[in-house]
């Protein structure tokens, strides 16, 4: 092994022990994990490019799907209402386009349930459900699953 490859096989190392989070000795109760505020901007530039790739795509399904899930992520930490407004706008935008498309009333019924909505969500679950059993019984299986 050539010296330039022994290097750069310690220096991946030494950032990998740097990285990984320590925990000390059972009777001490110190984990070393990502800050706060960090963690926070890590989530704020996540939901910055889920941002842009619904922008890019915005009835793309599964683009939707992570915007919201990160919205919904951020609100379970920070209780912030303005991502509820968007998630509720991105979904009654997505249901307007395709109301009868059972995967979009999922995520719909999703971001009701965070809402503690439970009754539309379960109105739209039921429509979803229904829709469904146009599908074959693949797609149905695999909505099934996602619910």
């Amino acid at each position: 092994m050539g010296v330039i490859n022994r290097l750069s096989l310690c220096l991946v190392l030494w950032l990998l022990i740097a990285l990984v989070p320590t925990v000390q000795a059972e009777e001490q109760a110190f984990v070393r994990t990502t800050s706060s505020p960090i963690a926070i901007k890590n989530l704020d530039f996540l939901i910055r490019r889920a941002e842009l790739q619904l922008r890019a795509s915005p009835h793309n399904q599964e683009a939707v799907a992570t915007y919201l899930e990160m919205l919904l992520l951020r609100v379970s930490f920070l209780n912030t209402f303005k991502d509820f407004q968007r998630a509720l706008r991105v979904t009654n935008e997505l249901i307007s386009a395709r109301p009868n498309d059972p995967g979009v009333l999922l995520l719909s019924a999703k971001v009701m349930q965070a809402l503690h909505r439970f009754s539309p969500a379960l109105i739209q679950l039921d429509k979803a459900a229904e829709l469904t059993s146009e599908l074959s019984s693949s797609e149905q299986a695999r909505f099934r699953r996602q619910i």
